[in-house]
């Protein structure tokens, strides 16, 4: 209809001689118009037609191309012989694949041309920081990253590792760890030898596992609250949350007292084991260098953080006044290892005040833990063991009680645990802290 109206109109100014020559370019413009829009009226159709088909277009290359992935993927999830057939058709898809590349560049080189070669460059991602993270006392931590799935199975996301380090750590989000009870940690049972005698000293009751537990194998224990496991193929270091043992491995200070005897409880415990992790989403997963923070269930679903504390191996730790979960129970275990005077409470031991000085065990001079405690005179503490966790002249707030002592203070070279350091007793009380009566 288009071009019939466009020839009439053209018709007609050519026919009558009196429109003014000049006339004729304007219908000239209107049938050019009129054939433009005669062929662009099909073209919306084609349009469409693409449009409505681009999925299926889309789709249909996808598994055009992706079909030998697809069929070793379904082969393998189906398991049993089903996971043979997959690796041997990947195998033989792999090889033809590998020889047509071969005779393709084969046949490049035979005619003067080579084939392009695509080079990518791998960039290094820092993994991203979540939340708030548990660390040890003399060392804040900042936040990083995910939750847990329940095998030693990737959890979606991976983390690049730097120096034993994990990074990107299970891609589930910390809503997916359940909130415990406290019944998850029932009261610590002994652990005798034949002929009665306490070997290993109070141990956590097992407990049913939990799915949300992550089963890694122990490579290594670094000292009483760190180790090292092999976490979705990398070895990876745990921090242990709610609890600090005295320090063997810290470059910037001396062997502690009492932790050589904790580092050798965890080997004895852990070292070489198969152990569940459990995350704590009030903690976040690692520090700020990259070391996963949980809590360590042996086999049996015991909890070993805890038991650390209940034998007198560490001292209770909470970071910056964050609860996590079992702190009530680990601050009870706590107390009844001060009250009953077990391990490094003792007073032939360390007194509560693990300072600079180490106690030794009997063996210690040829590599080989005893486990029976020399008594030592009392340690003499310098200005920076009294200070200890913080720094020379700084302000100890306790974080349990919300005290602060200042230096000189009855409390404040046994203030040791769940401590806030400040610069000045204006900070502290900023803070919400009160002074110590002494």
């Amino acid at each position: 209809m288009h071009i019939y109206v466009g020839m009439t109109m053209s018709q007609d100014i050519f026919t009558n001689s009196s429109q003014p020559r000049a006339s004729s370019g304007c219908c000239i413009i209107g049938l050019i118009v009129a054939i433009i829009a005669a062929l662009l009226y099909p073209l919306r159709f084609i349009v469409v037609g693409l449009w409505r088909l681009g999925p299926h277009i889309i789709k249909f290359l996808y598994y055009f191309l992706a079909w030998p992935i697809l069929a070793v993927e379904y082969a393998w999830r189906r398991g049993g012989g089903w996971r043979i057939i997959a690796v041997i058709f990947g195998v033989l898809f792999t090889l033809v694949y590998g020889a047509i590349n071969l005779a393709g560049m084969s046949a490049g080189d035979a005619s003067g041309t080579s084939p392009s070669v695509a080079i990518t460059t791998a960039s290094t991602s820092t993994p991203t920081r979540l939340i708030t993270a548990t660390a040890v006392a003399d060392t804040p931590v900042a936040s990083p990253i995910p939750s847990p799935t329940t095998a030693p199975a990737p959890p979606t996301q991976t983390v690049a590792v730097s120096a034993a380090t994990a990074t990107d750590v299970p891609a589930a989000t910390a809503t997916d760890v359940p909130a415990a009870t406290a019944t998850d940690v029932p009261a610590a049972t002994a652990i005798t030898q034949a002929g009665g005698a306490t070997t290993i000293g109070l141990r956590s009751s097992a407990q049913a596992i939990d799915p949300t537990w992550v089963q890694v194998n122990v490579v290594r224990v670094a000292d009483g609250d760190t180790i090292t496991v092999n976490y979705n193929g990398v070895n990876t270091k745990v921090r242990l949350i709610g609890v600090d043992t005295p320090e063997t491995v810290d470059p910037r200070k001396p062997v502690q007292c009492f932790g050589v005897e904790a580092s050798n409880y965890t080997k004895s415990q852990l070292n070489k084991q198969t152990v569940y992790l459990e995350f704590d989403e009030s903690q976040g997963i690692t520090d700020k260098y990259d070391r996963l923070l949980a809590f360590v269930r042996r086999a049996d679903g015991s909890l070993f953080n805890y038991d650390l504390i209940a034998n007198g191996y560490g001292f209770e730790y909470t970071y910056q006044n964050n609860p996590y979960r079992y702190q009530s129970e680990f601050i009870a275990a706590a107390r009844d290892a001060r009250e009953n005077g077990r391990g490094l409470w003792a007073a032939s031991t360390c007194n509560g005040v693990t300072g600079s000085a180490t106690t030794s065990t009997s063996g210690a001079s040829s590599g080989q833990d005893q486990g029976a405690t020399i008594a030592t005179a009392a340690p003499v503490l310098t200005a920076a063991d009294e200070a200890a966790p913080c720094q020379v002249n700084q302000i100890k707030g306790n974080l349990n009680s919300m005290i602060y002592h200042v230096p000189g203070g009855a409390s404040y070279a046994k203030t040791k645990s769940n401590v806030e350091c400040f610069d000045s007793q204006a900070a502290a009380a900023a803070a919400g802290y009160r002074k110590a009566k002494r």
